[in-house]
């Protein structure tokens, strides 16, 4: 259970007790998943403005497009993928890049942040891994680059992506008042059922998500509590925020608004 220490957290001690109990019942990690969930947002608070001023902003889709087909031929994590495509998206905010090294750039990329997320090794030796997707082999040129991304960041590469709040905010996309009137055995089936439904959708979402540049001029947290709203509203579930969803998030549905607006614009575009 939350320990009394973390129940004096603002944003828990302004729940009503029933949302506590339930928070309770739900999160596996315990006191957890409010140091992760603080912790992430203050991360997320340090993270510079995004200018949209990379001169070769032109080549990112197809860089996405690459580190996708990447991720499918490695089998290496979504929240490796997604934190690739920020760690490429910011390092190509601040610097000119000649077009015939922004695939190396966005290798070095991937290769960070898989050796931060993915702790059991999934990528084979880097000569192997360059043959593989068709670069010729230049292990001096590779870590020149790797040293320049790395100081870049300090050497702090933990960022929190869409992918990372959203995974974090999915334990919650059922709430209690969904089911209310069930039986306990049918809440349960039904949960089980909707949650299924809900991980397929998150994953079809984040996908997309990672395609769309202008994403990144909301915050990665409320990006993906306009991702859990979406997963509500496909399920029929209502309201499709939450009063608990906006204790988690901190987000209310006025503030996920401007970004609800781009999600559904982006979703009509062919």
């Amino acid at each position: 259970r939350i320990s009394p220490v973390l129940l004096q957290e603002s944003w828990i001690a302004s729940m009503p007790k029933k949302y506590i109990a339930f928070l309770n019942s739900r999160v596996q990690l315990n006191q957890y998943f409010v140091s992760i969930h603080k912790h992430y947002r203050q991360r997320e608070k340090q993270l510079t403005v995004f200018h949209f001023q990379s001169p070769e902003l032109e080549y990112r889709a197809e860089l996405v497009r690459w580190l996708k087909a990447l991720q499918k031929e490695l089998n290496f994590s979504t929240l490796a993928l997604h934190l690739s495509v920020h760690l490429m998206d910011y390092f190509m905010d601040n610097h000119n890049i000649a077009i015939e090294k922004l695939s190396r750039v966005a290798l070095v990329c991937m290769l960070i942040a898989v050796s931060f997320e993915d702790l059991d090794g999934v990528l084979p030796s880097l000569k192997i891994l360059c043959e593989k997707i068709g670069h010729e082999f230049n292990r001096k040129d590779i870590i020149e680059v790797q040293g320049t991304v790395l100081k870049f960041y300090g050497f702090s590469i933990g960022c929190p992506t869409v992918a990372h709040f959203a995974h974090m905010f999915l334990a919650f996309v059922i709430d209690e008042t969904d089911m209310k009137d069930m039986t306990a055995r049918s809440r349960m089936t039904l949960c089980v059922e909707y949650y299924d439904h809900a991980v397929t959708l998150l994953n079809t979402l984040l996908d997309r998500c990672l395609s769309e540049v202008q994403y990144l001029k909301f915050e990665q947290s409320l990006v993906a509590s306009v991702l859990i709203w979406t997963i509500r509203k496909s399920l029929d579930l209502s309201p499709c925020w939450t009063r608990f969803l906006q204790f988690i998030t901190g987000y209310s549905l006025e503030d996920l608004y401007p970004c609800i607006t781009l999600h559904r614009r982006r979703r009509r575009s062919p």
